[in-house]
């Protein structure tokens, strides 16, 4: 297929939606106008298929008239399945859901590819514009009505919905404004192990680099069998020596990892592809 460049910082869309989030016993009225994003680096994509879009199933995922199902890939609110208070995924959920409606519903899309086109289920996964170049994952990330989130064959953009997000943060807006959504301490040891297999983004101070057999641990903390640890399998490790990585040079370094929780001795996320690790002391993962 022919490749395209999407300039995502071209003409947006003017938005303004009122989401009412009740969030632990609070209701937050948030007024989302989206205007224009300031000059972004352009992501490059293939493919171009066009549908009408019919019926809009959640806050990432749609049917077009044809019967096919598209999936907004690396855009999503992953949702936060054993945190306590569960009315919290469901009222976002909801808002994200009309929020894309209302985008879409009705409107002819443009479906382009950054990496794996289809899921196990059979969806499409695509960047998705409208007709006139707006981007559907921006508009979304930028209300707070999803996060960034990337695969090791699927990562076209990601930077750009990371900016995206830092912005959402920053107000916050949206699933920001809410808890259990914030980014959480790697030295919050207690706060890790109470939300086990739910998405997360942790952030600390890499304490020590290990290398067991073939695998790569970054320890947060100086008991691994307690503290907050990242494990690299093989294959991961692979990739990172692909994009010129050094992982040892981690240590020391205050990073953000997102993923899922697993409590192995202590909390764990596993990384599968260097685009789940940011720098955070203004170097590049390299």
């Amino acid at each position: 297929m022919e490749n395209i460049l999407r300039n995502v910082g071209s003409s947006w869309f003017g938005i303004t939606l009122a989401i009412y989030l009740k969030a632990f016993g609070v209701v937050a009225i948030l007024i989302i106008t989206l205007a224009d994003v300031s000059a972004m680096a352009a992501c490059y994509l293939t493919g171009s298929e066009r549908g009408s879009v019919a019926r809009v199933l959640d806050g990432e995922t749609f049917v077009l008239a044809d019967h096919r199902q598209v999936r907004l890939i690396n855009a999503g609110l992953v949702k936060m399945s054993l945190v306590p208070n569960q009315n919290n995924d469901r009222v976002l959920a909801d808002a994200a859901k009309a929020a894309l409606t209302k985008l879409v519903i009705g409107k002819t899309v443009v479906l382009h590819y950054g990496g794996r086109t289809k899921d196990r289920y059979g969806r499409i996964l695509a960047q998705v514009y409208l007709a006139d170049g707006q981007w559907v994952q921006g508009a979304m990330v930028s209300q707070g009505l999803a996060r960034a989130y990337s695969f090791s064959d699927n990562q076209a953009c990601i930077e750009n919905l990371l900016t995206l997000e830092k912005q959402a943060r920053q107000v916050p807006i949206g699933l920001w404004g809410v808890g259990a959504y914030h980014i959480k301490s790697a030295q919050k040891v207690k706060q890790l192990n109470g939300v086990p297999n739910s998405f997360q983004l942790v952030e600390g101070r890499v304490r020590k680099v290990a290398k067991v057999a073939k695998r790569i641990f970054l320890n947060f903390g100086e008991d691994w069998k307690r503290d907050f640890t990242i494990a690299i399998p093989p294959v991961a490790v692979r990739l990172f020596t692909k994009a010129k990585i050094d992982l040892s040079a981690l240590e020391g370094q205050k990073i953000r990892v997102r993923g899922w929780i697993e409590l192995r001795n202590g909390p764990l996320i596993e990384v599968t592809h260097p685009g789940q690790i940011e720098m955070l002391n203004g170097g590049t993962l390299k």
